[in-house]
């Protein structure tokens, strides 16, 4: 998985906004951002894209958009949505969801989609995939790579900051309850000629109805199930742990070069470098 590092703090939209994908994650979102793409929609913006594909300078957008919903610091508009998202005509996943209120009055004409499951399905699914991951305690291999790569502890910090804030701090606890809500919330804010609940299962008539679209010959895209979701992440963080690697490989390959030629150098001059290092500290 390719990793870009794009500034779009001062990006505007270049193309409008016309789907808002606002299931929740693990309900399919990331075959519908396939089937986005297939029908044109480009691009549609998901959650690997601040964790694993544009990283760290969306997760620093995010982190604002974070701040002025749940933690009272500066505001997160239009203006700054189109910044993060104007290259984007579609979302979809999380973090866009947790905004699904900000996104809908950002984007009024913006049809809206609900991918959704059954809750009991998508707590099962969900605790296996993201939350296992945020619980997950990192090895003393994975803590060491991180301290050449602060670029992926940041992000894992804000996306984890972003989850607790949207399950009130308690995913087990809370999760199901908050689904509902959440479901609930959208039907309220969306007029039902803007609205389609979507099961990805049904594939691409309702979609390309609603849409308007016609339905491609091609099957429907079906990705990032449990076994897929954990691969795909894996080959990101490999990714991320090889770049890590590298960089320590290179920091401490170069502090021995260093050190080795300083040796070398101290036997052909006889100079004392302990006793140098000592006087730059006195």
């Amino acid at each position: 998985m390719a990793t870009t590092h794009i500034d779009r703090s001062h990006s505007t939209r270049d193309r409008p906004m016309e789907v808002l994908v606002l299931g929740l994650g693990r309900t399919g979102t990331d075959s519908i951002r396939q089937g986005l793409k297939d029908l044109g929609y480009l691009d549609t913006y998901h959650g690997y894209c601040c964790t694993a594909e544009n990283i760290p300078e969306d997760m620093i957008m995010w982190n604002k958009a974070i701040e002025a919903k749940w933690e009272g610091k500066g505001t997160f508009g239009k203006a700054e949505f189109d910044s993060l998202l104007g290259h984007c005509m579609a979302v979809s996943d999380m973090p866009c969801a947790a905004f699904a209120p900000e996104l809908i009055a950002a984007y009024p004409n913006a049809k809206v989609i609900l991918t959704n499951r059954d809750v009991d399905a998508w707590y099962k699914s969900t605790l296996g995939t993201i939350q296992a991951l945020i619980e997950r305690k990192p090895s003393a291999r994975r803590r060491f790579l991180s301290l050449f790569n602060q670029d992926l502890v940041f992000t894992q910090a804000v996306w984890t900051k972003m989850w607790n804030h949207y399950f009130e701090g308690d995913f087990r606890k809370n999760a199901k309850r908050i689904y509902g809500e959440h479901y609930d919330m959208v039907r309220q804010l969306v007029p039902k000629e803007r609205l389609l609940e979507y099961r990805v299962q049904e594939g691409w008539e309702p979609l390309c109805t609603f849409l308007d679209k016609p339905i491609p010959s091609t099957p429907f895209p079906s990705g990032n199930d449990p076994g897929g979701f954990q691969k795909r992440l894996k080959g990101g963080a490999t990714g991320q742990y090889q770049e890590m690697a590298w960089m320590a490989g290179t920091i401490l390959g170069a502090g021995l070069l260093v050190g080795v030629v300083a040796v070398a150098i101290g036997k052909r001059t006889n100079v004392d470098f302990g006793s140098l290092i000592s006087m730059v500290k006195g």
